[in-house]
């Protein structure tokens, strides 16, 4: 899967954050997002219960963008835990059929 870099790093605890990845690079001219899927595992760190720090599913925005809000929230009240990096992996589908994914890596601060 493709790594798409690093995001800034997160406080212990903070959420909800949305996070976006931008497909245009990956796009011929006028295909577009037409659905997308999300997870949330653990890189590096322990946190057993991160993927419920992903809030409802990932949402499109304009034609290239896929967005998610991660971290506390009422399925998870801890949010973010301090030395863990987390993986965010979307899956796009697009409007010529196409599936692409990437992951990000949201690493998180010491306390």
């Amino acid at each position: 899967m493709p790594y798409g870099g690093n995001f800034s790093a997160r406080s212990p605890g903070e959420g909800p954050v949305s996070f976006s990845f931008n497909f245009a690079g990956d796009l011929a001219t006028s295909e577009t997002i037409s659905s997308a899927t999300a997870t949330l595992t653990v890189e590096s760190g322990t946190d057993a219960n991160a993927a419920a720090l992903l809030i409802d599913t990932p949402y499109i925005i304009g034609p290239t963008t896929v967005s998610q809000d991660i971290g506390a929230n009422p399925a998870n009240t801890t949010g973010f835990l301090a030395g863990v990096t987390y993986a965010w992996s979307v899956t796009a589908t697009t409007s010529a059929g196409n599936v692409l994914r990437w992951t990000m890596f949201i690493p998180v601060g010491s306390i």
